[in-house]
């Protein structure tokens, strides 16, 4: 029987499917351990809490008192900045909330400046005792976060002493096997989020995706449609690809590269496949695809 942990964190609900024989008492152990971690991952780097490290950041534009794992994620953004060409940006809280998306989802679109930063020295002063940021800059980790804190989970998960499991980070997976096997994942349609547009069989990966169709908005005073996926070269949300999937050596990886291969351009994203050593599938929005040829998945026809 399979042990299935259900949490709801970080804007959405997580699921974590043991295969191995478990208790209910060691259920419940895991499942506080794992709230417990999530939980303070949400408290400290969340852009919608007020009194997150994030939220201070984006109101003072310095902190000098944080944890080592915010220098961790801004040093891996930095990484992710330049192995995208720039496409990977976590300096971009600041575009998001122009365009309506902000902590209290009023999806009202201001008309100040709202133009993206190169991720770089000029934006970002990082030394482990003191980070800084540009003064028209809100960042979100957004785009990193949910990867980090799902091979946290794993690790986790591992150190307690479970080998065969699913970690489901709402989309975002870390699959070791079901006690060897495969285990087989449906792909969501972006088209229709209640079917599925194909399958991937996979064991030790790391899958994500992204799309728009789990976080769109219309704003109330323009009436113009906007999603979470910023292509940073024209400060908008990227048009013309409906979904993109993705599986790589973890979750972190997989979820970087899923949001960079989103927003780039058609002519850069082989090389930005390759620098994240990652297997794709896009979904355009007239309904063709491209698949690398060591994705794992299918389409239905």
């Amino acid at each position: 029987m399979n042990n299935i942990i259900e949490i709801e964190v970080l804007g959405g609900k997580w699921w974590i499917t043991i295969f191995n024989e478990i208790d209910k008492e060691a259920e419940n152990q895991i499942a506080n351990k794992i709230k417990n971690l999530l939980k303070t991952f949400e408290n400290n780097y969340s852009r919608f809490l007020n009194d997150s490290y994030i939220s201070q950041l984006n109101r003072d534009k310095v902190l000098t008192k944080f944890p080592e794992e915010l220098f961790e994620l801004f040093q891996l953004s930095k990484s992710f900045f330049l192995k995208s060409n720039g496409n990977f940006n976590i300096a971009t809280g600041h575009i998001l909330e122009a365009l309506g998306y902000n902590s209290k989802y009023n999806f009202y679109k201001r008309y100040s400046d709202s133009s993206s930063k190169e991720f770089d020295e000029s934006i970002l002063e990082l030394t482990k005792d003191k980070i800084r940021i540009d003064e028209e800059v809100r960042v979100d980790l957004g785009g990193i976060g949910k990867g980090y804190i799902a091979d946290k989970v794993v690790t986790l998960i591992k150190d307690i002493g479970y080998q065969n499991f699913i970690v489901n980070a709402g989309g975002d997976i870390y699959v070791t096997s079901d006690i060897g096997m495969d285990v087989t994942f449906p792909l969501e349609n972006p088209f229709n989020i209640k079917e599925k547009i194909g399958e991937i069989k996979a064991s030790n990966l790391g899958l994500a995706a992204s799309s728009p169709s789990r976080r769109l908005w219309r704003t109330k005073n323009t009436d113009e449609v906007f999603h979470h996926l910023i292509d940073t070269k024209t400060d908008l949300s990227k048009k013309g690809i409906a979904a993109v999937f993705t599986t790589a050596e973890n979750t972190l990886i997989a979820d970087a590269a899923a949001t960079s291969l989103f927003v780039c351009n058609d002519e850069e994203r082989s090389e930005i496949a390759d620098s994240f050593n990652v297997e794709y599938l896009i979904i355009y929005s007239d309904k063709s695809y491209f698949k690398s040829k060591g994705y794992l998945g299918s389409l239905f026809n």
